[in-house]
């Protein structure tokens, strides 16, 4: 009874400097120290030493589990302190000009009352230089902003919706 108080109140300050809350560490540390409580208890050369053996086997176990645990869990991405790709790309240049294409001269009038238009984003890329040392000379890109659309019914030119159907008498 005298040797189980300081064990149990040891046990309780060890664990409770163990919440790392990272499962790969806490399995490893587990399955080392059980492994290793084991191997010693049942290698000891004597009965006398039987449980030191399984606690300091169990220890060392422990360490080496958590550690193996440690090194194999996946890291975490780390997030970039600029803005993400898609959003450069799809954040308008400062230079852009919206160019709306008008339909063909040789389309039929119900297709022509009844098409969109494409509009198209218009501005000039500076000169760049690539991570892998590539030069980009300054170059006019163009980006689709809205596509043509064909509706079923005729599209009104104040807005871009299709008209509500009427009631008939």
């Amino acid at each position: 009874m005298n040797k189980v108080i300081p064990l149990t109140l040891l046990v309780t300050l060890v664990s409770g400097c163990a919440t790392v809350s990272r499962p790969r560490v806490e399995w490893g540390m587990a399955i080392g120290g059980a492994a290793g409580a084991i191997g010693g208890g049942a290698l000891s050369p004597n009965d006398a030493s039987r449980g030191w053996n399984a606690a300091v086997f169990g220890a060392i176990g422990a360490v080496a589990g958590g550690l193996i645990g440690y090194l194999t869990e996946p890291k975490a991405p780390t997030l970039s302190q600029g803005p993400s790709l898609k959003a450069q790309e799809l954040a308008p240049p400062a230079t852009a000009k919206e160019v709306e294409l008008k339909a063909p001269e040789g389309l039929p009038g119900f297709v022509k009352d009844r098409l969109q238009p494409v509009v198209i984003e218009e501005y000039q890329e500076p000169d760049t230089v690539t991570p892998d040392g590539e030069l980009h000379e300054p170059h006019k890109v163009y980006r689709i902003v809205k596509p043509a659309e064909l509706f079923a019914r005729p599209v009104t030119q104040a807005t871009t919706q299709a008209p509500t159907p009427e009631a008939k008498p």
